[in-house]
This record gives C-alpha cells, sequence and structure tokens, in this order.
C-alpha cells in the first residue's frame, strides 16, 4: 500500500517540480514534515518520508 506506515518509507526526496513540496514522516501527512524546493537537490539518505503534499 503506497503512504502507509506498514511498509518501508522512502528516502532521499527529490523534487523536481517547479512547485515546492513538503515530505511527511508519517502516511497520510502526519508526523514531522520538511519542505522541498522547487527543482532542488536530492535530500540526505537519513530523510525517511512516507507521503507527500504538493503546495503548488
Amino acid at each position: 500500500m503506497v503512504g502507509s506506515d506498514d511498509v518501508e518509507p522512502g528516502f532521499a526526496p527529490y523534487n523536481r517540480t517547479d512547485s515546492w513540496v513538503t515530505v511527511f514522516v508519517g502516511a497520510d501527512c502526519e508526523g514531522p514534515d520538511w519542505l522541498l524546493r522547487p527543482n532542488g537537490r536530492p535530500a540526505t539518505d537519513r530523510l525517511l518520508v512516507r507521503s507527500v503534499r504538493f503546495d503548488g
């Protein structure tokens, strides 16, 4: 199941869009979050995420 707390999280998110995105540790956009800048560099491998919101 995508975005489930029961599966391994994604890591090192990379925003290749023209919009800011917010990534979350938990499924359903819950828990600690981080902003990723548009067309930014990949985040560290230590950043584990389970959901994303496009802030467009």
